[in-house]
């Protein structure tokens, strides 16, 4: 049993490696073969010892982003929900952030909002803490950790890169949830604000700026204020509230699609920075922001050009990373509506036409 329980590390450990690179995880990492799981390896199964063996916690992990990167995402949540509970008792950052991660886009499919707000706030934490740990020492990703250590009492300047993350990956996907087709009034709306600010720590951090920002597009709704709210620094290097205020003023009432498509399309660019380019919530991000902006083009068809053509590209997007699909929907609908660039978005012009 040893035997074969090296052989699935490696083997899974090789296969992501070449899906995500193209290449082996290293020169001498050792390239399965076919029959490896027919007889018994006596040398592989004394290797496999109690030190080893914490090596394989990570297999649900890495069969998990094996199954993203192929955008096999049911297959991805089964072994993320398998390999989080694990992940946890073991106290390996490393899994716990990417399976959290991965299952907050599960989450947000299924209407669990609560739960986004669990998964993302555990994703934020353990991949601050994360980011710490491989700066200032060297990092073991099969070791076991406790973020809230690591992260100190708050409020701290790591709290508040926990506060950010969690910004694009919760508050981000859950004010599109709620607003963008018109029904924030909805009593999910108050336990959502709710249960998002009880993660704030720290006062007048990103976090409650995001929702002071929320807390004025339901007093306002003016779309307008909003952009400036996000571009008080004239630049797009928008950081979360900025991304907030961005994505809601083009729920306004009074909002210029032209301004809401660049609006999306600087708000995804921050979100990238958060992120890497196979990430599930890129997916979620793809097909809403498809639905949305087939649903503006159907409610107003005149204000485009060549509307059937943009509908067409729309309904039959080319197989590519989920990332190079929102990319995609946002390049459609801004030359649907003649949309340019100022200078002050060129960050987010060369990331888009990368």
């Amino acid at each position: 049993m040893e035997d074969r329980q090296a052989f699935l590390g490696n083997t899974v450990g090789y296969l992501l490696s070449m899906a995500m690179t193209g290449s082996p995880p290293s020169d001498d990492y050792a390239k399965p073969t076919r029959g490896s799981l027919l007889g018994f390896n006596k040398a592989l199964a004394e290797w496999y010892d109690e030190t080893h063996a914490g090596n394989f916690n990570m297999v649900p992990t890495i069969l998990a982003m094996y199954a993203t990167h192929l955008q096999k995402y049911d297959n991805a949540v089964y072994w993320a929900s398998k390999g989080i509970v694990q992940a946890r008792e073991k106290g390996n950052l490393f899994s716990i952030s990417k399976l959290s991660e991965l299952l907050i886009a599960s989450k947000l499919g299924t209407k669990e909002y609560q739960d986004v707000v669990e998964f993302a706030f555990e994703s934020a934490t353990s991949t601050a803490a994360l980011k710490i740990m491989s700066e200032e020492t060297a990092f073991d990703l099969t070791a076991e950790y406790d973020a809230y250590s690591i992260l100190g009492p708050p409020p701290n300047n790591k709290w508040q890169s926990v506060e950010d993350i969690f910004i694009f990956r919760c508050v981000l996907p859950l004010l599109f949830e709620l607003y963008h087709a018109g029904n924030g009034s909805n009593t999910n709306a108050t336990d959502i604000a709710e249960w998002i600010l009880q993660k704030s720590s720290m006062v007048n951090g990103p976090l409650e700026s995001a929702m002071n920002v929320h807390a004025r597009f339901l007093s306002e709704g003016n779309s307008e204020n909003l952009q400036k709210m996000a571009y008080d620094v004239r630049s797009d290097n928008i950081y979360g509230p900025g991304a907030i205020a961005l994505l809601l003023s083009s729920f306004c009432e009074d909002a210029d699609l032209k301004y809401s498509i660049l609006s999306h399309a600087v708000a995804m660019h921050a979100f990238s920075y958060y992120h890497q380019p196979d990430a599930m919530l890129w997916s979620y991000w793809a097909n809403e922001l498809r639905a949305y902006w087939l649903l503006k083009l159907s409610n107003a068809r005149f204000l485009f050009t060549t509307p059937s053509f943009i509908e067409r590209e729309l309904r039959e997007m080319n197989d590519m990373p989920p990332d190079g699909k929102v990319k995609s929907v946002l390049k459609i609908v801004m030359a649907g509506l003649k949309v340019g660039f100022h200078p002050v978005f060129d960050n987010t012009k060369k990331w888009l036409y990368k």
